[in-house]
């Protein structure tokens, strides 16, 4: 059994609160996010290539480097999952699972983007939890995705204030650096490294 989740990750965000949890004053949020689609089984044993879902096809930052990141990277206007780009993940999911002559459940909220045509998956039986139930059963939901999320703003700060000790947080080459161990983090947080 496998279950599919996909989150926003806010890719420029800061600390907004401190120790006594009030909101800091005169910082305005970045709402500057990129999608990602996570898989994997019930206790974390097996895992999916991550999936993030971007808003251009080539971002300045990553310039050069977009084969060469862990993550299978996917791009539209809104950076937002869409049936094809879901449909594009199932079909890659079920040839995985082929060439591993496995057959597996896939657990997955209800939302409209998730209604692939069934008929086509021979070795992924895909079920869509209920309305309203997903926060309460759907593992991802109870937990996994906080931590994801902790866990990727907690390194990204912590490689921030590397750069910082060591003088070069200056320009696009500190911001390319950025944003592709950004990505590695994630990749490293789902243990595909």
């Amino acid at each position: 059994m496998r279950w599919a989740f996909s989150t926003n990750v806010y890719q420029y965000s800061h600390l907004n609160s401190v120790r006594n949890k009030d909101a800091v004053r005169g910082i305005k949020q970045d709402k500057t996010r990129f999608r990602t689609l996570v898989c994997c089984n019930a206790d974390g044993s097996d895992k999916v290539r991550l999936a993030i879902i971007g808003k251009y096809a080539n971002p300045r930052p990553l310039k050069g480097c977009m084969r060469a990141l862990p993550v299978n990277y996917r791009y539209n206007t809104e950076a937002w999952m869409t049936g094809a780009l879901f449909t594009e993940f199932l079909d890659e999911f079920n040839s995985r699972m082929r060439r591993e002559k496995r057959k597996v459940c896939l657990l997955m909220d209800n939302a409209s983007v998730h209604k692939p045509d069934m008929s086509r998956l021979s070795h992924v039986e895909c079920i869509m939890l209920p309305p309203n139930t997903t926060s309460v059963i759907q593992p991802c939901n109870c937990g996994i995705i906080m931590n994801l999320k902790a866990f990727y703003r907690k390194s990204v700060i912590a490689y921030v204030l590397d750069l910082l000790a060591d003088g070069n947080l200056t320009g696009e080459k500190c911001l390319r650096r950025l944003i592709s161990n950004k990505l590695e983090y994630g990749l490293h947080l789902h243990g595909d490294k």
